[in-house]
């Protein structure tokens, strides 16, 4: 149930304190968090970077989500401008 939990904060927040963890699945400490998160990741529950000093957990999936966004913007992007430029250069018929 607390790995549910993990994967559900994971996905949710792009860089979240290990505090903010510990508070939303009931925890009492943040050590205790870092813990299960450690763990969570070893496991391969969650794709994530946990920073001691900052005391964060950074999530890779919410990056990968953003970065698949802008190339899905850019494809789009290029493809509207070339359907333009078609548009506009194809010989018109009489």
């Amino acid at each position: 149930m607390i790995k549910t939990g993990v994967r559900m904060i994971s996905v949710s927040y792009s860089s979240i304190s290990l505090a903010e963890i510990a508070q939303k699945l009931h925890l009492e400490s943040a050590e205790d968090a870092e813990y299960i998160a450690a763990k969570a990741i070893r496991d391969g529950v969650i794709e994530a970077v946990l920073d001691h000093k900052a005391g964060t957990m950074s999530s890779k999936v919410f990056c990968a989500f953003l970065n698949r966004n802008k190339m899905t913007f850019f494809y789009n992007f290029s493809f509207a401008f070339c359907r333009r430029s078609w548009t506009c250069t194809r010989p018109r018929s009489l």
